[in-house]
C-alpha cells in the first residue's frame, strides 16, 4: 500500500506511456492478491466474529479476486495498446454488475 503513491503520480502524469500503466496495474494487482489471500486466510481459520455461511465467504472472496485478475490481464494488453488496457480496467464494474445480479448484494444475508 505505501508503493500507491509513486504509481498514481506516474499514471497522472504520463498515462499514456506503457512503463506507467503497466507499474500502476502490477502494484494495484499485488496489493489486491495479497488482500485476497488475508480474506482467504481469516475464512479458513475461521477469524470472523460472526461466520458467515459458506455462499457468502465465496462471494466475498470472488470479489475481492476481480480486481487483481483484471489489472494483472491488463499488463500484457498495455504492451500492445495502452488504451486497450484501460478501458479493459471496467471489466471490474462489469464483474460487480453480474455478482449482484449472480449473487445478490453483499450486504444481504445468507
Amino acid at each position: 500500500i505505501a508503493l500507491l503513491p509513486f504509481p498514481s503520480e506516474l499514471l497522472q502524469h504520463y498515462g499514456d506511456t506503457e512503463a506507467a500503466v503497466v507499474l500502476w496495474s502490477l502494484v494495484i494487482a499485488a496489493a489486491g492478491g495479497l488482500f485476497t489471500a488475508l480474506t482467504v486466510h481469516v475464512g479458513r481459520a475461521g477469524l470472523y466474529e460472526l461466520l458467515p455461511a459458506h455462499p457468502h465467504h465465496r462471494h466475498t472472496v470472488l470479489r475481492h479476486l476481480t480486481a487483481p485478475v483484471v489489472f494483472a490481464l491488463s499488463i500484457p494488453l498495455a504492451i500492445f495498446s495502452v488504451t486497450a488496457a484501460k478501458l479493459f480496467w471496467i471489466a471490474i464494474v462489469v464483474c460487480f454488475v453480474l455478482y449482484r445480479w449472480r449473487f445478490g448484494s453483499v450486504r444481504d444475508t445468507y
